[in-house]
């Protein structure tokens, strides 16, 4: 276990419940209106790559000695560019050259892909479907939490399938992810859930559980709050899915069927080099000493399990490759009753049938039949992700990097993101479009944005109001910071979503060539504490294609987005009061006044330990200078 030193690193907890020319009288946008991102003025075309060498499963550490799993680890620190990295082509005409040498720059080998971004519950976890259930030879798969629905079982399910199988599978969770919510408790209650995997064949299918609450240093704040963020599958050593994702149907359910889901985005990675860059970054996870494994039961696989996790796979296959429910049938079901009750019937009597051919022969035991009978009526509530298997997403060529954060406590950890974020918006030239949830940022990386705009970068940023979010703490830190941001940062603009559907991507779209897709949120737990992952995509294709998401997402009414403003002169400098920039539009405009109310409670016991805490150091805002920022004080 590493510690960091004391004012070096954050040393307590944000949870995420596993972020010219208009004056004081301009008028506050209504609810709903459209608020396009800025569009790039100069794109670019994806630059062709050099070939890169074949991927190979991955290989269980428990099956290599120190010497050889060293070698394994050396050699994939190597492929993964430890030093600077090599350019594997020339600029795409029109590109800028200082962001196509920051992407270069990043010490991470690029290499030539095939990418689909899923921006759809529905088409993510019908894409994960066929990423693990396509895999072959091995599946590595670590989430911030898995919950115990049918997704969550589903999920193992199919892991346990392909384990009876004869891959070689290692599975990671988060404990700190799991608990306080309806994650499975690998270390404790579930323990013998992920048993009956490690059961199968211990030397090849290993289960870990990252940072267990029961072994964390109490006497390190650092220990405590440190997690393992990633949301990584990884398949054959050639495709990885990566980005917000974690495992239950707050991600996978179609807002249709539930309200109140997340919005959010993955990337799907055709490419060997990614996959060997995303394969280090499990490695250096989940064989530290951090990471607790499952081991098989000791007194033998008595309590079975092999029954609700195989038949709530059997369940989902054949959703997901059932025809297509239309409209009609949907409402039936959304509005409960016979029809969804015949549709739980008939999906749980199927998977009963089928359940002998898959190996299980005996009959499930009580215990497992109502599990099944609570899965499956779980599993038609969400008539939309039937027959969605087959649909496929818009696919891009491209160059992708994957860069790795370790968590904080994490033996011989590496940090290949904060820097690298930190180089692209300094190589940025015309516009920066962010979408992320939690908008805390460190100082760092709020003077590289306020640099940004100051040359004329555009910049955008959509996140969550306190309308829409599912974290009141990063939002008590957001109703302070947002005018702030606005007066320090020339050129930007901030669009809050208002509507039940909560924003949990984290991407960003620089000059209209280069996407990042991530696990990364804007607030400091990733830039200081936990274990997150970054895809960065050179593709205009894809970047133009990502703008118009964002567009479309601006636009529908759904999401309610509003923007919030502050007053600024002729020359766009923020006007600012009694040292406060002059609100035009923000939250007393469209939030509840219960709500802000009882916001108030808390920004004013988060401004204390800012102030306070060394930890929260980089959080700390200096006042408002007008000879360093672009404002203007008024009496």
């Amino acid at each position: 276990m590493r510690i960091p030193g004391a004012g070096r690193d954050p040393e307590t907890r944000l949870p995420e419940t596993e972020s010219p020319g208009e004056t004081a009288k301009t008028a506050a946008p209504a609810r709903g209106a459209p608020a396009s991102p800025a569009s790039p003025t100069s794109p670019t075309s994806p630059a062709s790559a050099a070939a890169a060498s074949s991927g190979s499963g991955a290989t269980p550490a428990s099956a290599l000695g120190v010497d050889a799993l060293a070698l394994r680890r050396k050699r994939l620190e190597a492929a993964a560019g430890r030093g600077p990295a090599e350019r594997v082509a020339p600029p795409a005409p029109g590109a800028d050259p200082a962001l196509r040498a920051a992407f270069d720059g990043i010490a991470a080998p690029a290499g030539p892909a095939t990418t689909q971004r899923l921006d759809g519950n529905v088409e993510a976890f019908a894409s994960r479907w066929r990423t693990l259930e396509g895999a072959k030879q091995s599946i590595d798969t670590t989430y911030f939490f898995v919950d115990d629905d049918i997704f969550g079982y589903a999920y193992l399910g199919m892991l346990l399938k392909k384990a009876k199988e004869g891959l070689s599978v290692r599975v990671m969770m988060d404990d700190t992810g799991n608990i306080g919510g309806k994650g499975l408790r690998g270390t404790t209650r579930d323990e013998d859930l992920l048993q009956e995997l490690v059961s199968v064949a211990p030397e090849r299918v290993r289960v870990g559980i990252f940072n267990p609450l029961l072994t964390k240093d109490p006497t390190s704040i650092a220990s405590l709050a440190s997690s393992n963020h990633d949301k990584l599958a990884i398949a054959d050593g050639k495709v990885v899915e990566t980005g917000g994702r974690n495992i239950g149907s707050d991600y996978f359910s179609d807002p249709k069927d539930r309200k109140g889901v997340f919005r959010d985005t993955d990337i799907r990675i055709e490419s060997a080099t990614a996959a060997r860059s995303a394969t280090l970054a499990f490695e250096r996870e989940f064989e530290d000493d951090d990471t607790k494994k499952i081991g098989p039961d000791r007194f033998g696989n008595w309590k079975k399990h092999d029954a609700e996790l195989l038949g709530a796979h059997l369940m989902m296959d054949a959703w997901l490759k059932a025809p297509p429910l239309s409209e009609a049938e949907k409402a039936a079901i959304r509005s409960g009753g016979p029809a969804a009750q015949k549709h739980a019937d008939e999906a749980l009597a199927r998977a009963l049938a089928s359940l002998p051919k898959n190996g299980v022969t005996r009959e499930p035991s009580r215990a497992e039949l109502e599990r099944l009978k609570k899965l499956s009526q779980d599993l038609v509530s969400n008539p939309e992700l039937r027959g969605s298997y087959g649909a496929q997403p818009r696919t891009f060529a491209g160059e992708v990097k994957v860069i790795d954060r370790t968590a904080a406590t994490t033996e011989n950890g590496v940090n290949e993101t904060s820097e690298a974020l930190l180089s692209l918006i300094a190589g940025a030239r015309d516009s920066i479009t962010i979408h992320n949830p939690y908008v805390v940022m460190t100082d760092t990386a709020l003077e590289a944005l306020a640099a940004a705009g100051k040359r004329g970068v555009k910049i955008d940023i959509i996140t969550n109001s306190p309308v829409s979010t599912d974290s009141t703490v990063t939002q008590a830190f957001f109703l302070q910071d947002w005018p702030l941001i606005l007066a320090k940062v020339p050129n930007a603009r901030i669009l809050v979503a208002t509507g039940d559907q909560k924003h949990h991507a984290k991407s960003f779209v620089i000059d209209g060539a280069l996407t990042g897709i991530s696990t990364y949120n804007a607030d400091w737990l990733s830039a200081r504490v936990n274990s997150e992952e970054v895809a960065l995509t050179w593709s205009e294709p894809f970047a133009r294609d990502t703008l118009a998401s964002y567009k479309e997402a601006l636009a529908d009414p759904e999401h309610g987005f509003v923007e919030y403003r502050i007053a600024r002169d002729e020359q766009g400098r923020a006007i600012v009061k009694n040292g406060k920039p002059v609100v035009v539009y923000g939250p007393e405009n469209h939030c509840p006044k219960e709500m802000l109310e009882a916001y108030e409670g808390r920004i004013a016991r988060w401004s204390f330990l800012r102030d306070k805490l060394d930890a929260l150091a980089p959080l700390r805002r200096p006042k408002l200078d007008p000879a360093r920022d672009p404002i203007v004080v008024v009496p």
